[in-house]
């Protein structure tokens, strides 16, 4: 697989990106035609799309967050030791 897809400029257009506007697209488009056929809303796409994707966006930003500290504290963990579990001065307790 090509993680880069399309070069315009300095933007670039990756893999990764694409299939998770394509999925946003479909999601949107079936929760939309569940959603009537159930008679749970009766929206139309471009309304659930207004709504479903900035709450998706929100809650993959707050992941990418969350992912990005835990990370970040790992790779600290391994160069530097664990404050919790080294102690303060990053040397095991005896």
């Amino acid at each position: 697989m090509h993680p880069v897809l399309l070069h315009i400029g300095n933007w670039e257009l990756r893999s990764y990106g694409l299939f998770v506007a394509i999925a946003m697209l479909i999601g949107t488009w079936w929760s939309a035609r569940e959603g009537k056929r159930m008679e749970f809303f009766r929206a139309e796409p471009p309304t659930v799309a207004g709504i479903v994707i900035p709450q998706a966006l929100s809650v993959l930003l707050v992941a990418a967050g969350i992912t990005s500290i835990l990370m970040l504290r790992s790779s600290l963990w391994a160069r530097h030791g664990s404050p919790v579990v080294d102690g303060p001065a990053g040397k095991r307790a005896a």
